[in-house]
């Protein structure tokens, strides 16, 4: 059994501002399994060259690098005329970076046919949309996805051999028309397609290592969705607290606090984070800056507000932090182009052939 066949339909939908686990719907916990289960399952994994058993016990890679050059189609004609100028442009964000040598590759699918997208040409009044039989089933699909209860934008991580799944289009980036036509800053949603690439290579959220914490505080109160929480969990008869949502993606998805799914730490394989061998990047590329996801009604000029910032002081361990002040923390800003970490960490999972 598939790893997506574990979660029902029902949760096929994400209700939230930021994506979820490993930008990828099918890692969101159920009745039988937790997030946490499913994630731990499919990451038990301390070498690539290793394999794993899930939650159903089956044998397989999880997650890994792209085995040649990543081929990319658009859904349909409207993704390609919207989407692909910014695309280029996040491509070329990284390719300027990528001083290094290094076996990373992406182009559009090598299509022989004049009808150059994932899904066949819809005709008349039949809106279905059926995958082009002309494409290979591993080839990223670049697509709108007009759901108002999914993210703005969300991507699949790394790449899903077929031992894993063979469906086509398993590997997709999806972004919210108005994320696009609507964006204050459209430089700003360049360098979001740019973070979007970093996960379709294989890089996760350098804000979720396993030590996080000793380089950055998170406060979970200034979270987009917090109060809701606290209500929900005061509703429920305060059978937990707050403490124990911030840092259990399960509980935070029973009290609808979805946003934790981006925040909480998590262990990941040295293959997607190449941990603890490199210092941690406040610069990267794929760390979310201060005012991701942060509760609107906040002061933004007070640090103290935002959900994440960096420390100024050593932090020798995580169970006794200090409190957030303007002295001793600063803003994370975001990204404007690939870190000298996030080259490294391309050029350790695609070396040069």
């Amino acid at each position: 059994m598939l790893l997506l066949l574990l979660l029902p339909i029902s949760f096929l939908t994400f209700t939230s501002a930021c994506p979820p686990p490993f930008n990828d719907v099918r890692f969101i916990g159920n009745s039988t399994h937790s997030t946490a289960d499913l994630v731990q399952a499919a990451l038990h994994n301390n070498n690539k060259d290793k394999r794993w058993v899930d939650v159903v016990s089956k044998p397989g890679t999880a997650l890994t690098v792209w085995p040649g050059p990543i081929h990319y189609c658009f859904g349909t004609p409207e993704a390609r005329r919207v989407i692909e100028p910014f695309l280029l442009k996040a491509w070329a964000i990284w390719t300027e970076a990528l001083v290094v040598q290094h076996g990373l590759e992406l182009s559009e699918y090598p299509f022989k046919a004049k009808w150059r997208y994932c899904y066949k040409e819809q005709t008349g009044s039949d809106k279905t949309l059926t995958w082009n039989p002309d494409v290979k089933a591993d080839t990223l699909v670049i697509r709108f996805n007009d759901n108002p209860d999914d993210p703005p934008f969300w991507t699949t991580l790394g790449y899903r051999p077929s031992s894993l799944d063979k469906d086509p289009g398993r590997h997709s980036m999806e972004i919210h028309p108005k994320a696009i036509s609507e964006a204050c800053d459209q430089d700003s949603a360049t360098k979001t397609i740019a973070h979007e690439l970093g996960h379709v290579f294989g890089l996760y959220h350098e804000h979720q290592r396993p030590d996080r914490d000793l380089y950055v505080a998170f406060q979970c109160k200034n979270l987009a969705g917090y109060d809701n929480a606290v209500k929900l969990v005061a509703e429920a008869g305060g059978v937990h607290t707050m403490k124990q949502v911030c840092n259990d993606v399960g509980l935070a998805r029973k009290y609808k606090f979805w946003e934790i799914a981006d925040f909480h730490t998590i262990e990941t394989p040295p293959i997607l984070l190449n941990y603890p061998e490199r210092e941690y990047d406040t610069e990267s590329i794929m760390h979310y800056h201060s005012f991701y996801c942060v509760d609107q009604s906040k002061d933004m000029n007070d640090i103290k507000s935002m959900p994440l910032a960096a420390w100024l002081v050593d932090i020798e361990e995580c169970d006794n932090l200090p409190s957030v002040k303007d002295e001793n923390t600063n803003f994370i800003f975001e990204a404007d182009e690939p870190s000298a970490g996030d080259i490294e960490r391309i050029a350790f999972l695609y070396p040069a052939k």
